[in-house]
């Protein structure tokens, strides 16, 4: 059974603050891993790709993962378009990271003030079991009207997601263009969800009309 664990500020809790955000995610992903093997990677998707949507300022992380120039020329739809996708593959590779079988906890250590008025927030993933080593996991956040959302996300406390990205996708957009870059990301997704996939092709269907 998974369990989860927020420790460290004070205020890790408060209405409004970046730790909130954090929590509320955290615990939506102990919720999708909860549900069991039973309920499928489409249950788990469902909850994950909700919190996604809440926690992250999908636009802004998405323009970061392209290069500007690209998406300056990408009309608004394509933008939209390219939201939507990134973050229905996000959501597919969390809820498939996070399998019912883990057993984890979520440690938020502490806020930090960040350039240009944002703010990082540290975070550990702790797994039980004398050979297996805490995973640093910080997220870089702005605030938007009342609420903090997630920016970016670093690997070890190091590794920009964000930074990753754009250095594999911008080359695809260059060498292949747009329509490829869609592809590629459609095609990962389908990998990891399989049958259910086509789940998600109708619910995206459904909201766009």
């Amino acid at each position: 059974m998974a369990m989860v664990c927020f420790a460290g500020m004070a205020n890790a809790t408060e209405p409004g603050s970046p730790e909130e955000t954090i929590e509320r995610f955290n615990s939506a992903i102990l919720e999708a891993m909860a549900l069991g093997d039973a309920a499928g990677i489409y249950s788990r998707y469902q909850i994950i790709y909700s919190a996604v949507g809440e926690a992250f300022d999908m636009k802004v992380l998405c323009r970061a993962t392209v290069n500007h120039v690209h998406w300056r020329t990408w009309t608004p739809q394509q933008q939209a378009n390219y939201v939507e996708t990134l973050q229905r593959y996000q959501s597919a590779a969390l809820a498939d990271r996070f399998g019912s079988g883990s057993n984890i906890s979520f440690v938020i250590v502490r806020s930090i003030d960040a350039p240009r008025g944002t703010k990082v927030v540290e975070t550990r993933i702790v797994r039980p079991g004398e050979d297996k080593e805490d995973i640093g996991l910080d997220y870089r956040m702005v605030k938007r009207s009342d609420r903090w959302r997630i920016i970016d996300v670093y690997l070890d406390s190091r590794v920009s997601e964000v930074a990753m990205r754009r250095s594999e996708y911008s080359q695809v957009i260059r060498d292949e263009g747009y329509d490829a870059l869609i592809a590629a990301l459609e095609r990962q997704t389908r990998s990891i969800l399989g049958k259910d996939y086509e789940l998600v092709q109708s619910a995206s269907s459904a909201a766009a009309n």
